[in-house]
């Protein structure tokens, strides 16, 4: 289910049938297609997620400014994967480069009874958009053998480092302008001593931010303990992360960021928004920025979802992951902003209970790609 307006007869024609791919038993992907097949056009935007047939199943849109990003893919169920490729959806935004195993693609093609072609490619100019084919660059880590289901293994956790790891060096040099990641068992990478390619929050400098929907948060502090969350604020950190915030925003499309700040303590009253939080509102105002605060943190993640607010400037983990995660968890992504280019993943691990079942749900990682590819194009949230 797909929310870009149709405006192009042969895109809606192509996305119909990358749908029917999906679902070929779908009465309203029929009646879609016979409508195309008979010259009708695209339905009205007045329309769209209207009448019998429920949300419109189909999306198009020329998007000849769209960015080129990277998708580093690794060993969970790749049944998620090979799903959200098959929609074009992703395609609509960026041209794509999947980093991974060749091997595993395409056992999660078949999970996924997906038709989607796996084009070899080298490098970043072999990036395609085509909503059934899509380039891959296997080097070879990892042998077919390695793979299995619902296991931990070294060799899959020394190839996804690998993959990483090459992801990084593609985007530090500029040759792309994003990477996604799919999800990662940390256990496997330990195994392997893969895990410092993994990025990590930075107060200040390197900030987590999830995405939902309406609901946008950044988090100042991230895996910390709450008494050296209180320790650790200070004025210039609060002012500089609304900073980082409203810089790396505009960047990515959004022209006049509004943002929220949470304060720390019940109704935003106690030691920490006196000494830090109120003062770093008042600086990042001084410099011309739009930024409120501090706001009791049991209302500010509403006012954002309600459009008060672009985004959330939380002052720890679980004050921003426990509101997002209560308000959307199915399709969130998440990333860092202050960072040289694009990085993205999704909100979920790799869930080795149901690993090759066909059941994983695809949303995250169509969401982070998706967004990734609005960022880089500098077009802003994904509607």
């Amino acid at each position: 289910v797909l929310a870009e307006r149709l405006d192009d007869r042969a895109d809606a024609l192509a996305h119909a049938r990358a749908a029917e791919r999906l679902a070929p038993t779908e009465p309203a992907v029929q009646r879609r297609l016979a409508d195309l097949a008979d010259g009708a056009h695209p339905p009205d935007a007045s329309t769209t997620g209207g009448g019998s047939d429920g949300p419109s199943l189909f999306a198009a849109g020329r998007f000849s400014e769209a960015a080129d990003a990277l998708l580093a893919e690794i060993d969970a169920d790749p049944r998620q994967l090979e799903a959200t490729l098959a929609t074009g959806a992703p395609q609509r935004e960026a041209r794509l480069l999947l980093i991974g195993s060749e091997a595993a693609m395409r056992r999660g093609i078949e999970v996924a009874g997906a038709r989607l072609e796996l084009v070899p490619a080298s490098g970043p100019d072999e990036a395609l958009d085509a909503p059934d084919r899509v380039a891959l660059c296997d080097r070879g880590l990892l042998d077919a053998a390695e793979l299995g289901y619902g296991v931990e293994s070294a060799a899959c956790g020394a190839a996804v480092g690998a993959w990483i790891a090459h992801a990084q060096a593609l985007a530090g040099a500029g040759a792309v302008q994003g990477v996604v990641m799919a999800p990662v068992n940390s256990e496997a990478m330990a195994a392997a001593g893969t895990l410092s390619t993994l990025m990590q929050a930075e107060p200040g400098s390197r900030l987590l931010t999830l995405f939902s929907g309406p609901l946008r948060i950044t988090h100042i502090f991230d895996h910390v303990y709450l008494r050296d969350v209180c320790a650790g604020l200070t004025a210039e950190l609060v002012q500089r992360s609304i900073r980082l915030t409203h810089d790396t925003l505009q960047g990515w499309g959004v022209a006049q960021p509004r943002i929220g700040v949470a304060g720390l303590n019940p109704h935003a009253h106690g030691p920490e928004e006196d000494i830090a939080i109120a003062p770093g509102v008042e600086r990042a105002r001084a410099e011309g920025l739009d930024a409120s605060g501090p706001i009791s943190p049991d209302t500010v993640f509403r006012h954002c979802i309600d459009g008060r607010y672009d985004v959330v400037v939380a002052m720890c983990h679980d004050q921003g992951h426990i509101a997002l995660k209560t308000w959307g968890f199915e399709g969130n992504c998440g990333g860092f902003i202050g960072m040289p280019y694009l990085f993205m993943t999704v909100g979920h691990g790799t869930a080795f209970d149901i690993a090759g079942r066909g059941i994983a749900s695809p949303a995250m990682i169509l969401s982070a790609l998706r967004q990734c590819g609005r960022f880089a194009a500098g077009r802003g949230f994904v509607d």
